[in-house]
Formats: C-alpha cells, sequence, structure tokens
C-alpha cells in the first residue's frame, strides 16, 4: 500500500480516481474486521470471567452449607452431651449481641 505525504491546503484523494475509492474501502474493510476480532475477543474474555465468578459464588454457597450443617450437628451435640453449659453459652451470646445492640 502506498502512503501519500499530507500537504496542507492540498486534496490528498481523488473521489472519482476508482484506486483510491477501493483503497479506502479496503481501509475500512480492514478495520471493521480488526475492531470486530477485537470486540470478540473482549466478549469471550468477559464470558470466561463471569462463568469464573459464578462458578466461585457456588463453590461459596456450598461452603456456607457445609459450614451451617456442621455448625447445627455440633450445636445437637452439645445440648445432648452439656445441656447446662449450651444454656449458659446461650445467655452469654445473648448478653453480649444486646450489649453492642444497646451502642
Amino acid at each position: 500500500m502506498a502512503t501519500a505525504s499530507f500537504e496542507p491546503g492540498k486534496r490528498t484523494s481523488n473521489p472519482s480516481d476508482p484506486t483510491s475509492t477501493a483503497t479506502a474501502t479496503s481501509t475500512g474493510s480492514t478495520a471493521t474486521r480488526q475492531f470486530q476480532e477485537t470486540a470478540h475477543g473482549a466478549m469471550e474474555r468477559v464470558e470466561g470471567a463471569a462463568h469464573s465468578v459464578a462458578e466461585q459464588g457456588r463453590q461459596a454457597a456450598e461452603n456456607i452449607r457445609e459450614v451451617t450443617d456442621t455448625f447445627a450437628n455440633a450445636i445437637e451435640e452439645s445440648l445432648d452431651k452439656r445441656p447446662m453449659t449450651t444454656l449458659a453459652m446461650a445467655v452469654a451470646v445473648g448478653f453480649f449481641l444486646g450489649a453492642l445492640w444497646q451502642r
């Protein structure tokens, strides 16, 4: 592709020149293709990131369920083995939360 030098006040291309029109069309097509490729690549990266975040969210929810189940089992076991200690702990936690709530 030939390059032309720019001179102020001088027309750089002739609209009726078929070579100039073809060059402009080719350049426009190339720019459009490059833009489409760049946009497509960006969309693929965004989709990949979205899938990754969704998977991390599912894993976090699963982890929370496991912790909740483990905590519930621990409380049940504590109630069976040491009911008075469990009651005392519940009262202490309630007192602590109440004190925080007052502030």
